[in-house]
């Protein structure tokens, strides 16, 4: 199993979150993608690179989160295939 090193004050968290999911967006990433951070001493995040397309290998980083979000992997990546196939097919 696998968990997150340390843990996050909800207000970090959040914020975190919300950065992610506003590059996420600005960048036009679809489906899944993974986002980098570093956050210094004084809690301050800074963005270091979002990952469009992070490996899908069975232990990595596709793989850890859907464990941690308590999905299986396997169907968990056939969503994300089907999300993509049905936009292809509009």
């Amino acid at each position: 199993d696998y968990e997150l090193a340390g843990t996050l004050e909800p207000d970090l968290e959040a914020r975190l979150q919300d950065l992610a999911l506003r590059t996420f967006d600005t960048l036009d990433c679809r489906d899944f993608a993974r986002a980098d951070f570093r956050v210094d001493a004084d809690g301050q995040p800074w963005f270091l690179e979002i990952n469009p397309l992070p490996t899908f290998a069975p232990d990595d980083t596709f793989a850890i989160i859907a464990e941690i979000i308590g999905r299986d992997y396997v169907d968990y990546l056939a969503e994300v295939f089907e999300q993509g196939l049905t936009r292809l097919q509009d």
